[in-house]
């Protein structure tokens, strides 16, 4: 059985504010954003009988699958990364990269299930970002950003300036605080203050008395 491939998200809209979620984070560099907005839920994966859908025995990489999680999501639409086989040769388990969510999880060849077509042709709704114009120590990652926590009720807004060569999103992101979002916190700048992270200035950094686009805020709605 070929196992259809689901397509990329690619309808953002450009330099414009728009509400999101993260939903995976690993570093400032290195993150997963859904669109609050986007016209696609939580993928219902239609095609597949619990109990009575036969699972892969083997599965090449790069393929893609229903993965049977076991987390919130349950089910999920995901891409194969890496198998593991015993001393006989025989695949046991597999590496595999939820689409919707962004997440890698190791999972039995027994929780690892087809995919249709039908299922397979919403686009992925967790898009890889990264904060534009910033770097970070290696040894950044979630546990150093225990004081960062945006507050549950917190609203989020992403600036969107294209992608990478490997496609991944340049975003500004924004925390909305305060009676109706009055408070506009920079994400970018809030870790820079903090010393989590640095602002890459290349060619030429920024001339006093100059305002550069990469230290403006995006516009209000």
């Amino acid at each position: 059985m070929q196992v259809p491939p689901i397509p990329e998200l690619t309808d953002i809209p450009m330099k414009v504010p728009l509400p999101v979620w993260v939903s995976n984070f690993i570093s400032p560099t290195k993150f997963w954003l859904r669109l609050k907005n986007n016209k696609h839920r939580d993928p219902y994966i239609r095609d597949f009988v619990r109990g009575q859908t036969e699972h892969f025995y083997t599965l090449n990489v790069g393929a893609y699958c229903v993965a049977n999680t076991g987390r919130n999501f349950d089910l999920a639409r995901a891409f194969e990364l890496d198998i593991q086989k015993d001393g006989f040769g025989m695949p046991i388990s597999a590496e595999v990269f939820c689409v919707d969510y962004g997440l890698t999880l190791v999972l039995g060849m027994n929780k690892l299930f087809p995919l249709s077509q039908i299922d397979a042709k919403i686009p992925c709704l967790a898009v890889p970002c990264s904060l534009r114009r910033l770097t970070s120590p290696s040894s950044t990652r979630l546990r150093d950003m225990v004081d960062w926590c945006v507050r549950p009720d917190a609203e989020l807004e992403a600036v969107f300036y294209g992608t990478s060569e490997a496609g991944v999103y340049q975003v500004d992101m924004f925390v909305m605080t305060g009676e109706n979002g009055q408070v506009r916190m920079n994400v970018a700048e809030d870790l820079i203050d903090r010393g989590i992270a640095t602002r890459i200035w290349y060619p030429l950094p920024p001339q006093r008395g100059k305002i550069t686009a990469s230290s403006s805020k995006a516009p209000h709605h």
